[in-house]
């Protein structure tokens, strides 16, 4: 190769690094706009404010697709129903119960003589009577040692806690939607990052080949950039399989098909006001949060478990009554609806001395051991939230000072590789420097991404300690589960089949 095609050849390298260089700068930073902020913003990720939250947006409609049909929420939903029966059922304690019996009874008998009545008539070889009785029974609770009272309170503490109980499912369906949601928009993103990623690698072992040819780099050079190359590509598949995995685990919490483009949403703690301070936030998240509220109302059902069951101790007193008639007909004494009425009334005590063996005393010893049990389990569920309530604070502050560093480090990162380009042409930087300014670049744009959507996470964790990541706390516009509602439509009915709550 004479000198002037080396010299044509290198300049061509230069032309080659410099288009480049430039698409790199456009290649490379593969963050989505909804994941980009403002050039030069010195603020951090929470101080651009939008001006409303929309419901059109696909984020929100996720959470609606959610709310309407998860299985996990609706089977809940149901499992609550069913619990609400029990004040009812602890009402019906102290409602009467009045039963109606009816009995016809028919008998005959035979026998080999003619047999006469009174006025010397025969009355032949067979006999037959026909009884018709009919009763109506009133019993009445008057007193049971206290322990209908004790029953209602703890089925309406119960009810409390199951309701507790639903909202903390709520939360957590609606939490796995917005990680299920952001965590495939983070995957999609990064896979577009290798993407892109490995058209760099490309065009960069495409240039270290070019500039053997004239000598100014070695096979060993090449086969770094060759190495980098299969790196890349090896990437890029790994991130991909993550991109279908995300898919699958959106089609699973959400309910359907993902589409092919989502946005992120912007944080939703510009629209939904958070404590100022992380001492106030904790202190809201340990008054409001359903899972210590479930604890609360739990201890207290148990305490009136205590009393329902010393209630089998302690005497009671309960008041019957009953009408009765029976209609007789029979051809032994020629009687036809010969009828007999009876009444009483009475009040019934009972005075327990040593009854079931015992267990009854057990009884009430292990209901005391499970209300203190109870009451244990709200100091464990205090320190839970106090302790995830904390991280989530501090994951949404440092998340969002974070990202203004991090932008800051894409661009320096982007004016390093290119500066290391420059300079490894004319031999002031080797091929290897110019592959590891390539990696930081790529690394920093990976860091933003991941600290983006932290930082929208943190912000929904934020809500879920507070007990506000619900329907009704994001405003979602969907018709709620009647779960209070349906819990007191069923405590006062005495009687009927009730109604199928539409949800």
């Amino acid at each position: 190769m004479t000198r002037l095609q080396q010299r044509a050849v290198l300049l061509l390298s230069v032309m080659w690094a410099a288009v480049s260089c430039v698409q790199e700068t456009r290649a490379a930073d593969a963050t989505p706009k909804s994941m980009q902020g403002k050039k030069g913003h010195k603020k951090t990720a929470a101080s651009a404010k939008p001006k409303t939250l929309s419901m059109e947006h696909p984020f929100y409609k996720a959470l609606i697709q959610t709310y309407n049909t998860n299985p996990t929420l609706q089977g809940k939903a149901r499992d609550q129903y069913a619990n609400a029966e029990a004040v009812a059922q602890a009402l019906a304690g102290w409602r009467p119960s009045l039963n109606l019996s009816h009995t016809t009874q028919r008998g005959g008998q035979e026998t080999q003589v003619t047999q006469f009545d009174a006025l010397n008539r025969p009355i032949g070889p067979r006999q037959y009577s026909t009884t018709y009785q009919t009763a109506l029974n009133l019993t009445q609770n008057l007193y049971a040692g206290g322990g209908t009272v004790a029953a209602v309170g703890g089925a309406r503490a119960s009810m409390g806690a199951n309701i507790a109980d639903f909202a903390s499912t709520e939360q957590s369906t609606l939490s796995n939607a917005v990680q299920a949601y952001i965590d495939l928009c983070l995957k999609r993103a990064l896979w577009d990052l290798k993407q892109k990623n490995v058209v760099v690698k490309k065009k960069t072992l495409d240039q270290a080949k070019a500039r053997m040819e004239v000598g100014e780099l070695t096979l060993t050079d090449v086969s770094q950039a060759e190495s980098e190359y299969a790196s890349a590509q090896s990437d890029e598949i790994s991130a991909r399989a993550d991109v279908e995995t995300a898919k699958e685990t959106y089609h699973q919490v959400v309910g359907e098909v993902p589409a092919a483009s989502l946005p992120l949403p912007d944080p939703v703690t510009l629209f939904i006001p958070v404590p100022k301070d992380q001492e106030t936030f904790v202190s809201d998240a340990v008054q409001n949060n359903p899972q210590i509220i479930l604890a609360k109302l739990s201890y207290e059902a148990a305490k009136y478990g205590i009393d329902q069951n010393k209630a089998a101790l302690l005497p009671s007193v309960g008041l019957t009554g009953s009408l009765q008639r029976n209609v007789t007909s029979d051809t032994v004494n020629n009687a036809r609806n010969a009828r007999n009425n009876a009444a009483s009334i009475g009040v019934t005590v009972s005075v327990p001395l040593y009854g079931n063996g015992g267990s009854d005393w057990s009884k009430f010893r292990q209901a005391r051991q499970t209300a203190t049990s109870k009451k244990i389990a709200i100091i464990t569920a205090e320190r839970s939230i106090r302790q995830s309530a904390i991280s989530a604070w501090e994951s949404w502050k440092s998340t969002g000072d974070q990202i203004t560093h991090l932008e800051t480090q894409v661009e320096a990162a982007k004016i390093s590789l290119e500066g290391v380009r420059q300079e490894s042409l004319v031999g002031e930087r080797t091929l290897l420097d110019v592959l590891n300014a390539e990696d930081a670049l790529l690394q920093a744009e990976t860091n933003l991404i991941q600290s983006r959507t932290n930082f929208l996470i943190a912000g929904f964790q934020m809500l879920l300690s507070l007990g506000q990541l619900t329907a009704a706390g994001l405003g979602l516009p969907v018709e709620y589960y009647p779960v209070k509602e349906y819990a007191k439509d069923v405590e006062g009915m005495w009687i009927g089949t009730g109604y199928e709550p539409k949800k």
